[in-house]
Protein backbone atom coordinates (compact mmCIF):
# COMPACT_ATOMS: atom_id res chain seq x y z
CA UNK A 1 0.00 0.00 0.00
CA UNK A 2 2.87 2.33 0.85
CA UNK A 3 4.50 1.84 -2.57
CA UNK A 4 1.22 2.28 -4.44
CA UNK A 5 0.52 5.51 -2.56
CA UNK A 6 3.91 6.97 -3.47
CA UNK A 7 3.54 5.88 -7.12
CA UNK A 8 0.13 7.57 -7.26
CA UNK A 9 1.53 10.79 -5.82
CA UNK A 10 4.55 10.78 -8.12
CA UNK A 11 2.26 10.19 -11.10
CA UNK A 12 0.23 13.24 -10.13
CA UNK A 13 3.43 15.32 -9.99
CA UNK A 14 4.60 14.09 -13.39
CA UNK A 15 1.28 14.97 -14.96
CA UNK A 16 1.32 18.45 -13.44
CA UNK A 17 3.58 21.24 -14.65
CA UNK A 18 4.54 24.39 -12.85
CA UNK A 19 2.83 26.90 -15.07
CA UNK A 20 4.88 29.91 -13.99
CA UNK A 21 8.30 30.60 -15.46
CA UNK A 22 10.98 33.04 -14.36
CA UNK A 23 9.96 36.58 -15.25
CA UNK A 24 6.21 35.87 -15.12
CA UNK A 25 3.90 37.98 -12.98
CA UNK A 26 1.65 35.91 -10.73
CA UNK A 27 -1.94 36.51 -11.80
CA UNK A 28 -4.41 38.23 -9.50
CA UNK A 29 -6.45 35.04 -9.37
CA UNK A 30 -3.49 33.00 -8.18
CA UNK A 31 -2.44 35.68 -5.71
CA UNK A 32 -5.83 35.21 -4.06
CA UNK A 33 -5.57 31.41 -4.04
CA UNK A 34 -5.99 30.63 -0.35
CA UNK A 35 -4.62 27.75 1.73
CA UNK A 36 -4.84 27.06 5.48
CA UNK A 37 -1.91 27.49 7.83
CA UNK A 38 -0.98 24.15 9.40
CA UNK A 39 2.01 25.46 11.41
CA UNK A 40 1.65 28.95 12.82
CA UNK A 41 4.09 31.67 11.86
CA UNK A 42 4.45 35.05 10.12
CA UNK A 43 1.60 36.30 12.30
CA UNK A 44 -0.79 33.60 11.06
CA UNK A 45 -2.53 31.31 13.54
CA UNK A 46 -3.23 27.62 13.06
CA UNK A 47 -5.92 27.04 10.38
CA UNK A 48 -5.89 30.72 9.38
CA UNK A 49 -5.96 31.12 5.62
CA UNK A 50 -2.95 32.58 3.82
CA UNK A 51 -2.59 33.91 0.28
CA UNK A 52 0.13 35.63 -1.71
CA UNK A 53 -2.00 38.77 -1.95
CA UNK A 54 -1.52 39.25 1.80
CA UNK A 55 2.09 40.16 1.01
CA UNK A 56 1.39 42.33 -2.03
CA UNK A 57 1.47 46.07 -1.34
CA UNK A 58 -1.36 46.58 -3.84
CA UNK A 59 -3.73 44.64 -1.56
CA UNK A 60 -2.35 44.91 1.99
CA UNK A 61 -2.23 48.68 2.45
CA UNK A 62 1.21 49.36 1.01
CA UNK A 63 3.67 46.96 2.66
CA UNK A 64 6.14 45.59 0.09
CA UNK A 65 7.72 42.18 0.54
CA UNK A 66 10.01 39.69 -1.16
CA UNK A 67 9.23 36.01 -0.72
CA UNK A 68 11.16 32.76 -0.54
CA UNK A 69 8.89 29.71 -0.74
CA UNK A 70 9.97 26.10 -0.45
CA UNK A 71 7.64 23.31 -1.54
CA UNK A 72 8.05 20.06 0.39
CA UNK A 73 6.47 16.63 0.86
CA UNK A 74 6.22 14.43 3.92
CA UNK A 75 7.33 11.37 1.96
CA UNK A 76 10.63 13.02 0.94
CA UNK A 77 13.42 12.13 3.43
CA UNK A 78 16.02 14.42 1.77
CA UNK A 79 13.63 17.33 2.28
CA UNK A 80 14.31 17.22 6.01
CA UNK A 81 17.89 18.40 5.58
CA UNK A 82 16.86 21.15 3.18
CA UNK A 83 14.08 22.26 5.51
CA UNK A 84 16.56 22.66 8.35
CA UNK A 85 18.75 24.79 6.08
CA UNK A 86 15.83 26.99 4.98
CA UNK A 87 14.80 27.49 8.58
CA UNK A 88 18.30 28.47 9.58
CA UNK A 89 18.47 31.05 6.77
CA UNK A 90 15.15 32.64 7.67
CA UNK A 91 16.57 33.68 11.04
CA UNK A 92 19.26 35.63 9.17
CA UNK A 93 16.49 37.98 8.01
CA UNK A 94 14.60 38.16 11.30
CA UNK A 95 15.24 41.90 11.53
CA UNK A 96 13.60 42.64 8.18
CA UNK A 97 9.94 41.71 8.07
CA UNK A 98 9.86 42.60 4.38
CA UNK A 99 11.60 39.26 3.70
CA UNK A 100 9.05 36.47 3.97
CA UNK A 101 9.76 32.75 4.29
CA UNK A 102 7.03 30.15 3.88
CA UNK A 103 6.81 26.39 3.36
CA UNK A 104 4.10 24.69 1.28
CA UNK A 105 3.83 21.10 2.53
CA UNK A 106 2.16 18.00 1.11
CA UNK A 107 1.79 15.69 4.10
CA UNK A 108 -1.42 13.82 3.32
CA UNK A 109 -1.33 10.01 3.51
CA UNK A 110 -4.60 9.24 1.73
CA UNK A 111 -4.62 5.56 2.73
CA UNK A 112 -3.41 6.28 6.27
CA UNK A 113 -0.99 3.36 6.17
CA UNK A 114 2.30 5.18 6.62
CA UNK A 115 3.15 6.20 10.15
CA UNK A 116 6.56 7.45 9.02
CA UNK A 117 5.21 10.53 7.27
CA UNK A 118 5.66 13.56 9.55
CA UNK A 119 2.61 15.70 10.17
CA UNK A 120 2.72 19.41 9.47
CA UNK A 121 3.19 20.10 13.18
CA UNK A 122 6.10 17.65 13.36
CA UNK A 123 7.61 19.17 10.23
CA UNK A 124 7.50 22.63 11.76
CA UNK A 125 9.38 21.44 14.84
CA UNK A 126 12.33 19.90 13.01
CA UNK A 127 15.54 20.85 14.79
CA UNK A 128 17.83 23.30 13.04
CA UNK A 129 21.49 22.63 12.41
CA UNK A 130 22.85 25.18 14.87
CA UNK A 131 19.85 26.91 16.44
CA UNK A 132 17.44 25.93 19.18
CA UNK A 133 14.43 27.73 17.75
CA UNK A 134 11.79 26.15 15.57
CA UNK A 135 12.75 25.91 11.93
CA UNK A 136 9.82 27.13 9.93
CA UNK A 137 8.49 30.66 9.74
CA UNK A 138 5.10 29.30 8.62
CA UNK A 139 3.82 26.16 6.92
CA UNK A 140 0.70 26.03 4.76
CA UNK A 141 -1.25 22.98 3.65
CA UNK A 142 -0.55 22.18 -0.02
CA UNK A 143 -2.28 18.80 -0.09
CA UNK A 144 -4.31 20.01 -3.08
CA UNK A 145 -1.00 20.73 -4.87
CA UNK A 146 -2.15 24.22 -5.84
CA UNK A 147 1.15 25.93 -5.01
CA UNK A 148 3.17 23.00 -6.34
CA UNK A 149 1.34 23.25 -9.66
CA UNK A 150 2.10 26.96 -9.86
CA UNK A 151 5.76 26.98 -8.88
CA UNK A 152 7.36 23.55 -9.06
CA UNK A 153 10.73 23.36 -10.78
CA UNK A 154 10.98 20.42 -13.19
CA UNK A 155 8.35 18.55 -11.14
CA UNK A 156 10.87 18.21 -8.33
CA UNK A 157 10.44 17.94 -4.59
CA UNK A 158 11.72 20.04 -2.94
CA UNK A 159 11.11 22.99 -5.24
CA UNK A 160 11.89 26.59 -4.40
CA UNK A 161 10.62 29.90 -5.76
CA UNK A 162 11.69 33.50 -5.18
CA UNK A 163 8.96 36.12 -5.71
CA UNK A 164 9.78 39.82 -5.96
CA UNK A 165 7.93 42.75 -4.42
CA UNK A 166 6.00 43.14 -7.69
CA UNK A 167 4.90 39.45 -7.60
CA UNK A 168 7.26 38.61 -10.43
CA UNK A 169 8.80 35.13 -10.38
CA UNK A 170 12.42 36.07 -9.81
CA UNK A 171 13.89 32.57 -9.71
CA UNK A 172 12.82 28.92 -9.73
CA UNK A 173 15.01 26.06 -8.57
CA UNK A 174 15.49 23.00 -6.45
CA UNK A 175 18.25 21.81 -4.13
CA UNK A 176 19.93 25.22 -4.17
CA UNK A 177 22.23 25.91 -1.24
CA UNK A 178 22.57 28.74 1.22
CA UNK A 179 24.70 30.95 -1.02
CA UNK A 180 22.16 30.86 -3.87
CA UNK A 181 19.22 31.43 -1.55
CA UNK A 182 20.81 34.53 -0.03
CA UNK A 183 22.06 35.73 -3.41
CA UNK A 184 18.60 35.77 -4.99
CA UNK A 185 17.01 37.29 -1.89
CA UNK A 186 19.66 40.01 -2.08
CA UNK A 187 18.83 40.64 -5.73
CA UNK A 188 15.14 41.03 -4.92
CA UNK A 189 15.87 43.40 -2.04
CA UNK A 190 18.05 45.51 -4.31
CA UNK A 191 15.25 45.73 -6.88
CA UNK A 192 12.78 46.66 -4.15
CA UNK A 193 15.10 49.31 -2.73
CA UNK A 194 13.88 51.50 0.11
CA UNK A 195 10.39 50.00 -0.18
CA UNK A 196 11.73 46.85 1.48
CA UNK A 197 14.04 48.52 3.98
CA UNK A 198 12.87 48.17 7.60
CA UNK A 199 11.85 51.44 9.27
CA UNK A 200 14.02 51.83 12.36
CA UNK A 201 11.77 51.35 15.37
CA UNK A 202 8.86 49.84 13.42
CA UNK A 203 9.23 46.49 15.14
CA UNK A 204 5.70 45.32 14.32
CA UNK A 205 6.25 46.19 10.63
CA UNK A 206 2.94 47.99 10.14
CA UNK A 207 4.59 50.87 8.28
CA UNK A 208 4.28 53.41 11.08
CA UNK A 209 5.81 54.23 14.46
CA UNK A 210 3.28 54.09 17.28
CA UNK A 211 2.55 52.97 20.84
CA UNK A 212 2.57 49.30 19.81
CA UNK A 213 6.23 49.58 18.83
CA UNK A 214 7.02 51.18 22.20
CA UNK A 215 5.29 48.36 24.09
CA UNK A 216 7.21 45.73 22.11
CA UNK A 217 10.56 47.45 22.67
CA UNK A 218 9.87 47.87 26.41
CA UNK A 219 9.21 44.12 26.56
CA UNK A 220 12.47 43.45 24.71
CA UNK A 221 14.40 45.64 27.15
CA UNK A 222 12.80 43.98 30.20
CA UNK A 223 13.68 40.53 28.86
CA UNK A 224 17.19 41.58 27.88
CA UNK A 225 16.50 40.67 24.24
CA UNK A 226 17.92 42.33 21.16
CA UNK A 227 16.43 43.28 17.79
CA UNK A 228 18.49 45.50 15.54
CA UNK A 229 15.40 47.24 14.18
CA UNK A 230 14.58 48.35 17.74
CA UNK A 231 18.09 49.72 18.37
CA UNK A 232 17.23 53.36 17.65
CA UNK A 233 20.69 54.76 18.47
CA UNK A 234 22.42 51.78 16.84
CA UNK A 235 24.82 51.20 19.73
CA UNK A 236 24.36 47.43 19.79
CA UNK A 237 22.18 47.45 22.92
CA UNK A 238 18.50 47.86 23.74
CA UNK A 239 17.88 50.15 26.69
CA UNK A 240 15.87 53.15 27.92
CA UNK A 241 17.63 55.45 25.44
CA UNK A 242 16.12 53.55 22.51
CA UNK A 243 12.67 53.88 24.07
CA UNK A 244 13.12 57.63 24.62
CA UNK A 245 14.32 58.15 21.05
CA UNK A 246 11.29 56.30 19.69
CA UNK A 247 8.90 58.29 21.90
CA UNK A 248 10.49 61.55 20.76
CA UNK A 249 10.23 60.47 17.11
CA UNK A 250 6.54 59.66 17.50
CA UNK A 251 5.73 62.92 19.30
CA UNK A 252 7.57 65.04 16.76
Amino acid sequence: MKISTIILILSSFILSQGYYSEGDIVSQEDQFYSVPTCFAGNGYNLNENWKLADWNADYNGGSYNVIFMDIQAGWCPPCVGWTELYGQIHYDYADNNHVKFITALFDEDSEEDNDDWPTCSQWGQLPGNSIDNLVSAQIVDDNNLGLFNMFNSENAIPSTVWLGHDMKVHKLGNNLGQWHINYYIGQMLELCGSLCAPVLGDVDDDGSLNIVDIVIIVDLVINNSYLSNADANEDGYLDILDILILVDTILN
